[in-house]
Formats: structure tokens, C-alpha cells, sequence
């Protein structure tokens, strides 16, 4: 593992540089929901975007340890399945471009479709990472191969906000679907160039009735999951309602133009680019549960700016704060569950931390959504910014983890 580390983290970055320019082309945070509310969706129909999105990735990370548990060899699922997962992007984009079915189900439905590929591929991808990278600088690799994700990102949202300001058409939109598909698909096959020492299979390959079964009993044997898993629901039950509609507040209420508003994105991973080395440079060295932490306080310091009475150009402000907090929301939580699971659990916890994550994920985007329609934007995002801060007092009582490599 350690011979390959740097050519792997290398291809690693190749295949998140084409991730991100495709999902950013599409970012769930500036360009799908100023698309959905230009077409008349309400914030509770705008809130399906985040819910969907939870409810297809969470459900099947369940069952991908059927495809992947006790395999010598990951890299053919990890490789075809990312290839796989951009097919619903075409779908969309070619039902968009048809023009004979409504564009938001057909939009949300092939988001939906998209992340449940997703969410099969996850845990793999991770346990995958896992095994290739050297786990004594794993935080940094992992902060570099988001890294190159990031800048990735800022591209593609730029490219989005360029297209966009030609007019905002389904045929518009469908061009960008049909890119992303093309650019996920394609960058997905550079998994080609990593390499992987075989490991010795644990066993026989598991039932889905016997992997549901171990999933159940890790609940009972980790001591540490029921904090951890009480801080991710507080967090991931309530950030999207700050990051999937900030945007959205400052088209109807800052009168920020939908091109304008896709720029966001860019400022978001600029600082998310930026901070991921940090908090894996950070995690290396004083454990990842701090960069944890330390993401969920900018958090709370982004909702603070969203609801203060600021000109539009502040929003440029709550979209590098958010950005900074998914630094920490992506690289530095998948390094501490890393740190806490034993190699032969880490799959499994990925996959349960996953599927245990999906009820919050969704039904509180759905409430909030709601709520935000009834009482508007700011005293959702207080709500948000105290229901962050409980997370991260729970979050303490957690176990860095560093003791387990």
C-alpha cells in the first residue's frame, strides 16, 4: 500500500476533478434550486432536492456490502459503478431536451436515481480509499484528492453560470446534464490507473439477510456510535436547510439574478478547496474529530451572517463559510470514521453511518422546508445554527479515534 500511496492519491484526485466539475455543473446548492424555483416550485417542493438526494444514497449503502464484503479485490466495483452512476444524469438531460414531460419530477426524480448510485458505490468507495492510502498521512491525501475536486467545482459552476446567462431554458439546463453525465462517466474510468494489493476474502460472500443482521449489531457492539450517530442527525438534519436555500433567499429577496446566484457555488469551493488541506493537514496531526468541530462553528457562524440584515454581496460571504464547513463535512468525518472502525468493520460502519443518517436527512428538509413557507427564511436558519451548536457538544464525547490505526 505504501509503494502505490502517491500514484493512487494522484489518480484519486484525476477521478474527483471530473466528479466535481460534473456535479458542479449541476451544484444541489445554487443551480438546481434556483431551477426548480424558477419553474414555480414553493420551498417545500425546493426541500424534495436535499430529501431525494438523502433518501437515494442512504437506502442502498445498506445493501452494497452484498456487492463488496469479503472481496480480494474492490477496484471493478468501485470503477463501474461510478461509471454507472452517471447515467441518470443523461436521462435527465435527454428527457429535458424531448420536452413532453414536466421538468421538475423529471429533474428530481433522475437527482434522486443519481444519488442512489451513489449511495450503492459510498461505502465502497471509501473502504476503497481506505485500503490504497497510507493510513499515517491518510487526512492529507484525502484533503488533497477533495482538493483537486474543489478547484474542479469552481470550474464547473463557473461554466453553469455562463450558460445560464444566455437564458435559462430547459434546453440550457439539459446541456448541462448531458456534459456532467459525459464528464463523470468518462473521468470515473481513471480508477484504471490505481492499484490495489489483494486482500485474503473473510469468508463466505454474505446474504443480504446476514450483512442486514451485522449491520444491527454494530449498534450494539460500538460504544461510541449512538453519540456519533446523535451528532450526525442533529448536523445533517439541519445544514441543508441553510446551504440548499440561501441561494434561493437571495434571488426572491436580495435580487440577485440566477447567473449571479450560480456564482455562489464558486466562492463555496474556493474556501472548501482551500480549507479540505487544512482540516486533513489538521486531523493528521490533533485528530479529525477537531476539524470536525471546527467545521460545525463556522457553520454556525455562516447562519449568523444569512440572517443579519446584509447587502447581497454578503451572501458571497455565507456561500465561503459553507464551503468551508463541507470541507470538514466531507474530508474530515470520512478520516474520523476511518480512525474509529477497524479495517475489517470499516465498510460495514461506512454503510450503517450511511443508511442511519437517510431519516434525518430527509424528513427534516421536508419539515423545515415547510416551515421556511410559513415563517421564513431566518428563523429556520436560527433554528439551524442551535441545533449545530448541540451537535457539537454531543460530538466531544466522542472518541477521536486515533488510538485504532
Amino acid at each position: 500500500m505504501g509503494s502505490h500511496h502517491t500514484r493512487n492519491a494522484i489518480y484519486l484526485s484525476t477521478v474527483e476533478a471530473f466528479w466535481g466539475l460534473g456535479m458542479n455543473l449541476l451544484s444541489m446548492g445554487t443551480v438546481l434550486p434556483v431551477f426548480l424555483q424558477e419553474r414555480g416550485a414553493s420551498n417545500a417542493v425546493i426541500a424534495f432536492l436535499p430529501a431525494m438526494s438523502a433518501l437515494g444514497a442512504g437506502i442502498p449503502q445498506a445493501f452494497s456490502g452484498v456487492l463488496g464484503g469479503n472481496r480480494p479485490t474492490l477496484r471493478p466495483w468501485v470503477l463501474w459503478l461510478h461509471v454507472a452512476a452517471a447515467l441518470p444524469l443523461g436521462l435527465a438531460g435527454a428527457l429535458l431536451m424531448w420536452d413532453r414531460l414536466p421538468a421538475v419530477p423529471v429533474v428530481l426524480g433522475c437527482w434522486a436515481l443519481f444519488y442512489a448510485m451513489i449511495g450503492l458505490v459510498f461505502p465502497l468507495w471509501m473502504d476503497y480509499m481506505a485500503r490504497i492510502l497510507n493510513p499515517a498521512v491518510r487526512g492529507r491525501a484525502l484533503g488533497v484528492v477533495f482538493l483537486t475536486q474543489t478547484l474542479a467545482g469552481v470550474v464547473g459552476v463557473s461554466l453553469a453560470a455562463a450558460q445560464l446567462k444566455g437564458g435559462t431554458t430547459d434546453a440550457r439546463y439539459a446541456t448541462l446534464f448531458l456534459v456532467a453525465c459525459a464528464v463523470i462517466g468518462g473521468g470515473s474510468l481513471f480508477f484504471f490507473g490505481t492499484r490495489e494489493e489483494v486482500h485474503e476474502a473473510g469468508g463466505e460472500r454474505p446474504t443480504v439477510r446476514g450483512h442486514l443482521g451485522d449491520l444491527a449489531g454494530l449498534w450494539r457492539r460500538l460504544p461510541w456510535m449512538r453519540r456519533y450517530m446523535t451528532a450526525r442527525w442533529l448536523v445533517r438534519g439541519s445544514y441543508p436547510l441553510l446551504i440548499h436555500f440561501y441561494a434561493v433567499y437571495a434571488v426572491t429577496k436580495k435580487g440577485v439574478g440566477p447567473a449571479e446566484a450560480a456564482l455562489y457555488g464558486s466562492a463555496a469551493l474556493a474556501c472548501q478547496a482551500l480549507v479540505g488541506v487544512f482540516a486533513g493537514w489538521l486531523g493528521d496531526h490533533l485528530g479529525h474529530r477537531t476539524s470536525v468541530l471546527l467545521g460545525q462553528g463556522i457553520l454556525i457562524v455562516a447562519c449568523v451572517v444569512a440572517v443579519l440584515p446584509v447587502p447581497a454581496w454578503a451572501f458571497f460571504v455565507v456561500a465561503g463559510l459553507t464551503g468551508a464547513f463541507l470541507a470538514t463535512e466531507y474530508t474530515s468525518h470520512a478520516a474520523w470514521l476511518m480512525d474509529l472502525a477497524t479495517p475489517r468493520e470499516r465498510q460495514a460502519v461506512m454503510a450503517f453511518v450511511g443508511f442511519l443518517i437517510t431519516p434525518a436527512s430527509v424528513l427534516a428538509p421536508l419539515a423545515g422546508g415547510r416551515i421556511m413557507d410559513a415563517t421564513g427564511f431566518r428563523p429556520v436558519v436560527c433554528a439551524v445554527a442551535l441545533l449545530v451548536g448541540l451537535a457539537a457538544l454531543v460530538g466531544m464525547r466522542v472518541p477521536a479515534g486515533r488510538e485504532r490505526e
